[in-house]
């Protein structure tokens, strides 16, 4: 009889257990979505653009993003229309749907230029300071942190360097003495925009 009476409170408890449950787990976790903005050559664009993230039906924006957001953001499950806005390229519309599983979902957004301004290579040019200056033999290079773009410049005597024809994008530039490589950085090359950089 005690086995019994355990039993049923057992199977009571469950039954509560899972009716206290269940609403909490009809509620969806929202997807972390995070946006990546792209030329047609797959380099990541640093500079001024907005993302604009606006929910089915909806006419206020869910999310509006600029070059100092966060790329990252959560969404409910449903349908979503992006529209990503960048300078010196056509705005573009495009539809995301966000499922119920949905945990992550990484989107690249890959924009155009806009036509009559070709390729948007950009010149990126600068100057070493006096302690670079030590060696003759001092080359400069650039390589893009998403892709292969890998572009080298020699230092002239003054400490001035150019390299030309850079595709937007988030790049690594390093110097290098005899070989041996002597500093990098990040740098952001950003469209129709020629990057001046000192390296003192």
């Amino acid at each position: 009889m005690r086995h019994l009476r355990l039993r049923r409170a057992s199977l009571v408890f469950s039954i509560m257990l899972v009716l206290e449950l269940s609403p909490l787990e009809a509620q969806q976790k929202p997807a972390a979505v995070e946006f990546f903005v792209t030329d047609g050559w797959g380099n990541v664009l640093a500079g001024q653009h907005k993302i604009t993230i606006l929910r089915a039906g909806e006419a206020t924006p869910a999310y509006v993003l600029d070059y100092w957001s966060s790329r990252q953001v959560r969404l409910p499950g449903g349908e979503y229309t992006i529209v990503t806005e960048v300078e010196g390229f056509i705005r573009k519309t495009q539809q995301l749907t966000v499922g119920a599983d949905d945990l992550f979902i990484p989107i690249a957004l890959a924009v155009a230029p806009i036509e009559g301004k070709g390729v948007p290579f950009v010149q990126v040019s600068g100057k070493l300071g006096e302690r670079y200056r030590e060696d003759s033999l001092i080359w400069v290079r650039i390589v893009g942190l998403y892709t292969g773009v890998n572009r080298v410049a020699k230092v002239k005597e003054n400490g001035s360097f150019v390299i030309k024809e850079v595709p937007p994008g988030r790049y690594v530039i390093s110097i290098f003495s005899q070989g041996i490589l002597r500093e990098e950085r990040p740098i952001d090359v950003r469209p129709f925009l020629p990057a001046e950089i000192d390296l003192e």
